[in-house]
């Protein structure tokens, strides 16, 4: 099996998202070029790197009614650091 370079975080739930927040550690993210926030609110980490990208990730959403949701998924970086 090849090592997973990318590692791709959603949101999805029925009804138009206007605002999604992804979070690490209390930083919201993107703090650095490898990791992208799309214009749908996916989180995309590029080059995942086992040292730094493991942990608890937070996505919260909000629609235009300022209803919110918010989720988080813990993160763990299997194989071998380049």
């Amino acid at each position: 099996m090849a090592p997973m370079s990318r590692v791709t975080l959603g949101y999805t739930k029925l009804g138009q998202v206007f605002y999604t927040l992804h979070c690490r550690y209390g930083q919201v993210l993107p703090t650095s070029r490898r990791q992208e926030v799309s214009t749908n609110g996916t989180l995309v980490l590029h080059n995942v790197d086992s040292s730094t990208d493991r942990g608890s990730y937070t996505c919260t959403a909000r629609n235009k009614q300022g209803h919110y949701d918010a989720q988080t998924v813990q993160i763990e970086v299997k194989g071998k650091k380049k």
